[in-house]
């Protein structure tokens, strides 16, 4: 995986898409989201995300990576244990990709990481917890907007 510099760009976005329910869209959307910095598709479908503001301009500029964790359409059984693994292989999975884009980009570079989410509870909470001393920014979903 490569991340593109741009000559300037002081700041990079980085963002991990996870689906573990039922939702069609949910990653076409997001990684459409998260390689455009726009969130609509045009005029008629707007995703419901809403990006947080970039750096002082407060422009929403696209990510320069991210990586997707997606179960299908299925739901997960409500099961500890099972969430407890999920949310671990997930972690790890965004720790190897973390180190990965910061060898690229240097230790010293700034990176945005955002986190697209749809799944149980539980797991979200637990994510949460893991990443607290991470920069990871949960992108807030309207669904009353979603169309």
């Amino acid at each position: 995986m490569e991340i593109p510099r741009v000559p300037g760009q002081q700041r990079h976005r980085v963002a991990l898409i996870v689906r573990l329910a039922s939702a069609a869209s949910m990653v076409d959307d997001a990684r459409h989201v998260a390689t455009t910095g726009q969130v609509a598709h045009g005029p008629g479908h707007h995703t419901g995300y809403h990006l947080p503001p970039e750096g002082t301009t407060g422009a929403n500029g696209p990510c320069d990576a991210y990586l997707v964790i997606d179960t299908g359409n299925a739901y997960l059984p409500d099961d500890s244990a099972l969430h407890a693994a999920v949310t671990t292989h997930i972690w790890e999975c965004w720790q190897t990709a973390r180190r990965q884009w910061a060898a690229q980009l240097g230790d010293a570079t700034p990176v945005e990481e955002l986190l697209f989410f749809h799944g149980p509870l539980p797991i979200a909470v637990a994510l949460g917890w893991l990443t607290a001393r991470d920069r990871l920014t949960l992108v807030p979903h309207d669904l009353h907007e979603a169309r």
